[in-house]
């Protein structure tokens, strides 16, 4: 039994003469020997070699049915010390008046308040104790330190204070009274100036330990027993703070020590006096293992690359390396050639611990279109590359611990167009076997698809989430299974993440389709010359997506032909489909229909809405542009009424007040009459108001009559742009507001991908984000034509969303006005009196889009009455 720096916890440790080592009593179990080494080792350090205990003092020993506390009460026992003891629960004191007969209720206080201060000095009579061995914080710290007598020894074993640099009262200190920190950690891992003194000291503790164990002062201690498999709560019940003594897991029986009855592992650690070499060091896997083994002690690694660091984020892994005080030696040598491995290692300053290959080269092709040139390219990097270093190695590195290459999924399930890489792979892993065989280490791991770094990341990028039915392993995963297989005694292993089973969709967009089985979130994303070979598509997936091409599609394709399809060319055979059922299901959520875009994006200025007689009435319409809002009121008004567009020549437009003035402009061009009326349904409402007073301020042209508006609220208005808009009412910027407002429109269309997110911001111009618009539209499936009259929709919504956000309403007016109003979500507005309430308001039950509907008779009868007294 005893005590080592670290590594304790294992079946097996390796101790030499620096170590605290006892022999176990003969008439003691393991499991009595397991309670020992820790505890007395900090009770005789503290109590004897620090704190001088004398025969017959007086000592207070905290927390009293802990470990340290019932070794300390054991050993002042032995001294004939007059004992104080304290305790957190009436279980504990009942514990301890139980094992120690010796002591009374008066001996005994609370560790979990200051009132042991008060036992101390009325059972001493104010004197105070020799000695406290403390291990309380806080202020129950300060109370220890002031029940020591004059001369004594105050012995300090917590560290929460140290950690926490709590101040110590120096006033508590004096007549000979002393503070001594006891850490028995200062046995290990010293110094080399410290070996001498710090090695005379534990030589001393281990002797003074030995004659208290034959002198019987050193008893076993109470312990509560956990066996191996309830380990989790072995470490809860101590969490909790109620046990008494030492808590013991029983590993084995003391009968069957020796024989092996659980599974474990050696914890991986690289020596610091031998270097370890990576080849392909700088590929995206290869510096993240250099990382890892810094962490684990490695101090010496050799990076083989050809072409040596490139990118600043191939500097950044040899900064942090650095800063891992790691010697980073870079090689350039030919490994290929057994003259450039030779090379390597004669080169070397130190022995060689460990080999990793992680070189990677593909060409890939169908079988019938490899040549020996495409199978000699990837056999370099692993074929050759192993074998020289294997061969070498055995030869050169007698001290060789690891030999380790990278292999991968495709040797073990096959991969289309990928039969070199395989059969290289392949290799590998026959000359692992075949170290095996020869009593050296050898492991081939055939990783699957890794998603955070490496050669698939750099292909594909990183929003790929599966490949043939593996899922991507994290780098974390990856270095914890290369931690764990490296003790493995098999000289091949698999490591991959299984992904869920998937099928295809029955029917709609190809893409998604295709998107699904392969895992990948944003096709759009991908380069467009990969094909779906590349991307992992076996003959199985190939066969399964062309009889739903096939079925739901109408497409004739072969499998081989599926497989060899480039990701553009996917794009474009699926604009072939009829998609304007699924752009019309999209285009809904917004209120629009490319089948009535006349409407939505009119060629002519105006519009006939009633061919009657009369005086002549101008509709503007809501922020839609079309007139569905009004259906059924216009017709039935006895007076023509034309309807005003938004035409797109207005587009360039930078005010509500530039618009106004066309519209007037417009209104003179049709009319000779002295009076005109306006109807604005909501954001045609606020536009009828400016161009009422356009004429007002006008000396000539006709007048307005009357004006009828429907719910047209402009601060109402202004809340609804901007929840529904995608603007950030914080900003001022045009650009900004422009740029959030496409983001949000495409999103209602299900337009979301990185590539789309980074044109666009680079996008310097109006003119530039929305051809970025428009293209993202038109690889979506939406024809060409419809994503250029969409464009224009969006780009008109965009202005008019600008020009009302800056539209301050001038109220001022001498015609008449009546306000319809809808009822529902706007009860508070009853009332008020806001810059909408001139003339007459009345409301109706309803809510913005069908009030005018649910309410058509009476509201029809109100206008009437209003446009004709």
């Amino acid at each position: 039994m005893g005590m080592i720096s670290s590594g304790a916890m294992a079946t097996q440790v390796s101790v030499g003469p620096e170590d605290f080592i006892l022999p176990i009593p003969d008439n003691w179990s393991l499991e009595e020997a397991a309670t020992l080494p820790v505890v007395y080792g900090t009770v005789v350090y503290g109590l004897i070699m620090r704190g001088s205990l004398k025969r017959g003092e007086s000592v207070l020993i905290h927390a009293g049915s802990g470990g340290v506390g019932i070794a300390a009460i054991n050993l002042c026992l032995s001294y004939n010390c007059t004992i104080y003891t304290t305790v957190g629960t009436p279980e504990k004191r009942k514990f301890i008046l139980e094992r120690f007969p010796q002591l009374t209720e008066a001996n005994i206080g609370n560790s979990r308040d200051t009132s042991f201060e008060e036992m101390i000095l009325r059972e001493t009579d104010g004197r105070g104790v020799d000695i406290v061995l403390n291990s309380l914080s806080d202020d129950k710290l300060q109370a220890s330190l002031r029940c020591l007598a004059p001369g004594g020894r105050f012995l300090e074993i917590g560290k929460y204070d140290g950690f926490k640099n709590s101040p110590v009262n120096l006033g508590l200190l004096d007549k000979g009274r002393s503070f001594h920190g006891v850490v028995v950690d200062s046995f290990f891992n010293i110094a080399p100036e410290e070996m001498v003194t710090v090695a005379a000291k534990k030589k001393q503790l281990e002797e003074l330990v030995h004659k208290l164990l034959k002198d019987g002062a050193i008893k076993p201690l109470p312990r509560t027993v956990f066996e191996m498999e309830r380990v989790k709560d072995a470490f809860r019940y101590m969490a909790a703070g109620k046990h008494m003594g030492k808590v013991v897991i029983r590993v084995q029986d003391s009968e069957n020590i020796g024989k092996p009855s659980i599974l474990a592992l050696n914890s991986i650690k690289f020596h610091s006096d031998k270097m370890y070499i990576i080849v392909g060091g700088f590929g995206g896997l290869g510096l993240e293992v250099a990382l890892w083994m810094a962490f684990n002690g490695a101090k010496n690694i050799v990076i083989n690359s050809r072409s040596g660091p490139k990118t600043s984020y191939h500097q950044y892994c040899l900064d942090r390396l650095a800063e891992k005080n790691v010697n980073s030696v870079i090689s350039t040598h030919d490994l290929t050639t057994e003259k450039g491995t030779r090379e390597l290692f004669n080169s070397l300053t130190l022995p060689v611990g460990g080999i990793f290959n992680s070189a990677l080269v593909l060409s890939d092709a169908l079988l019938v279109d490899q040549t020996e040139e495409t199978f000699t390219k990837v056999c370099l990097s692993k074929v050759n590359i192993t074998y020289n270093l294997d061969k070498i190695s055995r030869k050169m590195c007698p001290l060789l611990v690891y030999f380790v290459v990278f292999s991968s999924i495709a040797s073990a399930r096959g991969n289309p167009g990928q039969s070199n890489y395989g059969m290289a792979n392949s290799f590998m892993e026959s000359l692992c076997e075949r170290r095996r065989k020869d009593g050296l280490h050898g492991l081939a791991i055939q990783w699957g698809f890794i998603g955070d770094v490496g050669f698939v990341v750099e292909m594909l990028g990183s929003d790929v989430q599966s490949i043939r039915g593996a899922q991507a392993q994290r780098l974390h995963s990856v270095l914890a299974t290369l931690e764990r297989v490296l003790n493995y005694p098999n000289s091949t292993v698999l490591s991959m993440v299984r992904s869920e089973g998937v099928k295809l969709e029955s029917s709609g967009d190809i893409i998604k389709s295709i998107c699904h089985i392969l895992g990948i979130k944003d096709i759009y994303a991908l380069d467009p010359q990969i094909t779906l070979g590349e991307l992992g598509m076996d003959s199985l997936m190939a066969i399964e997506v062309q009889q739903t091409m096939d079925r739901n599609f109408n497409v004739s394709i072969t499998p081989k032909e599926v497989r060899q399809m480039k990701i553009c060319e996917l794009i474009a055979l699926s604009k072939k489909f009829d998609s304007n059922e699924i752009v019309r299901a999209q285009l809904k959520q917004i209120d629009l229909d490319l089948s009535e875009e006349s409407q939505f994006l009119p060629e002519e200025p105006t519009k006939i809405l009633n061919n009657c007689s009369g005086e002549l009435m101008f509709a503007l319409p809501p922020i839609q542009g079309h007139y569905r809002a009004f259906s059924g009121l216009l017709e039935r008004l006895e007076q023509p009424v034309i309807g005003l567009n938004w035409t797109y020549d207005l587009a360039h437009l930078t005010t509500l007040e530039d618009v106004a003035k066309v519209m007037v402009d417009r209104i003179i061009n049709l009319t000779s009459g002295s009076e005109i009326s306006l109807i604005g349904y909501s954001y045609g409402g606020v536009l009828a108001r400016e161009i009422a007073r356009h004429f007002e301020e006008r000396k000539s042209g006709p007048k307005v009559n009357r004006l009828v508006l429907l719910d047209s609220d402009l601060a109402s208005i202004k809340k609804s742009i901007i929840d529904h808009s995608g603007y950030d009412p914080s900003s001022t910027s045009e650009a900004v507001q422009e740029l959030e407002f496409i983001k949000a429109s495409m999103k209602r269309l299900q337009i979301e991908n990185s590539r789309f997110e980074e044109e666009i911001k680079n996008s310097t111009s109006r003119k530039e984000r929305f051809d970025v618009a428009k293209k993202y539209l038109m690889l979506s499936g939406i024809e060409p034509c419809q994503a250029e009259k969409l464009t224009k929709i969006n780009e008109l919504l965009n202005q008019k969303f600008r020009l009302i956000l800056n539209y301050e309403l001038q109220v001022t007016c001498s015609y008449k006005v009546i306000h319809l109003r809808a009822r529902n979500g706007n009860q508070e507005l009853v009332d008020a009196q806001n810059e909408t309430n001139i003339g007459s308001q009345y409301f109706f039950n309803g809510d913005h889009n069908d009030f005018i509907h649910e309410n058509l008779d009476q509201i029809t009868s109100k206008v009437t009455e209003f446009l004709n007294p």
